[in-house]
């Protein structure tokens, strides 16, 4: 029987996912033979596209059995929106993943970003569909840094003329003094929001670093 319009959006949807990331196969348990006949050929029988989508499905619960324990210790309730933000997804999923309340088994996508997010983390240990993931996720952290650098040095760049202005500073001259604390604020602020970002691309440098020894 013919695939109806529907299971064809399903197994081309199945067959892009596994494109993108070939590893996937292999981990569904399809033979070189299997790919080349299912890949190269038409559309799959009916049969075997219910058997690969429960494949792939098992595939995925797999990947989010093996990473919620670390999810639950290392992010937690507490963390979840925090995290989420980090890899552009609502706090929400991450909370039903802890306490396995999704109604849908997540995405590859999703679980790709949680998994290098943790290997960022905690040297949570990377599968390897998401290896290219991976290497794109630290390369777009390196231009964050950069452009992070870049208002750093602005930032510092403005100091000069919050000292020159504290130079003059005189207590008896009460006219100056809201200018005069401005400036002493101002200058404040931004060496302590210059210190604490430095602080923190500190250990971002070196989290990287360590990471892409090992991707």
């Amino acid at each position: 029987m013919e695939l109806t319009t529907p299971q064809k959006g399903k197994w081309k949807r199945l067959k892009a996912e596994i494109i993108e990331r070939p590893f996937i196969a292999y981990s569904m348990g399809l033979s070189p033979k299997d790919i080349e006949r299912l890949f190269l050929g038409g559309y799959p029988t009916l049969k075997e596209l219910d058997e690969l989508l429960a494949k792939m499905l098992d595939v995925r619960e797999a990947k989010i059995e093996r990473l919620r324990p670390v999810l639950t210790r290392v992010v937690g309730h507490r963390g979840s929106a925090q995290f989420a933000a980090k890899i552009h997804t609502d706090s929400m999923s991450i909370k039903y993943i802890i306490d396995k309340r999704y109604k849908s088994v997540p995405s590859h996508d999703l679980i790709s970003r949680i998994e290098i997010y943790l290997n960022y983390l905690c040297d949570f240990e990377l599968s390897l569909e998401y290896q290219t993931e991976a290497k794109l996720f630290f390369s777009g952290k390196i231009e964050e840094l950069s452009l992070k650098a870049s208002k750093v040095s602005a930032s510092i760049n403005t100091l000069p003329g919050y000292l020159e202005k504290i130079k003059v500073f005189d207590k008896k001259n009460t006219s100056q003094h809201y200018g005069d604390k401005y400036a002493i604020g101002s200058l404040t602020y931004h060496l302590d929001k210059a210190i604490e970002d430095l602080q923190e691309m500190r250990l971002e440098v070196e989290t990287i670093l360590e990471n892409l020894i090992d991707v």
